[in-house]
């Protein structure tokens, strides 16, 4: 039987009051060790500003793993910032092959690594041409990088390139 969560706290305020889990039981007709599971789930976690329970420990628990991979990533990957955008491709790459527990989005959002250019790049250029080293690679991916900002009109920029719509102080998206 599911008791409201109500009633379930009411009950656990009269153990803390001193009434035994011997008596709950009697008088409320329900088994004591679903009442030792209800004290055990409602106790709380003292903290600066008021307290956890149980579960809300457990959720943030739960929150501050999720926050855990992406400093991974980071702290494997080296002072992303100090990384040139080119090369974090190969830093992408290899953390890739080597921890395969991170999916791509992941580590494309934790490197800072735009998934949509890349997308465009490989559909637009890398596709189309045959590198034959590691040089001719980081040389392609410079030049489009250049043609990207400089030369390439986006739609979402009112087909501006985004050099020109950072200069310009009007260009208008509602057009």
């Amino acid at each position: 039987m599911k008791y409201p969560e109500e009633f379930i706290i009411q009950t656990v305020k009269q153990f803390e009051a001193g009434t035994s889990i011997k008596g709950l039981s009697r008088s409320l007709k329900i088994a004591s060790s679903t009442l030792y599971r209800w004290v055990e789930a409602c106790k709380t976690i003292p903290r600066k500003k008021g307290e956890y329970t149980p579960a809300g420990y457990q959720r943030l628990l739960d929150h501050a793993k999720k926050l855990e991979r992406p400093l991974e990533v980071i702290h494997l990957s080296g002072c992303i910032d100090l990384i040139p955008p080119h090369q974090r491709l190969f830093v992408l790459e290899d953390i890739h092959e080597n921890h395969p527990e991170y999916s791509g989005y992941e580590l494309c959002e934790t490197l800072k690594v735009p998934r949509i250019f890349f997308a465009t790049f490989k559909k637009e250029d890398a596709y189309r041409r045959n590198y034959t080293s590691e040089r001719s690679f980081i040389d392609g991916v410079s030049n489009y990088i250049e043609f990207f900002n400089n030369e390439r009109q986006h739609e979402t920029l009112n087909y501006h390139t985004p050099a020109e719509f950072e200069k310009s102080s009007d260009c208008d998206f509602s057009k």
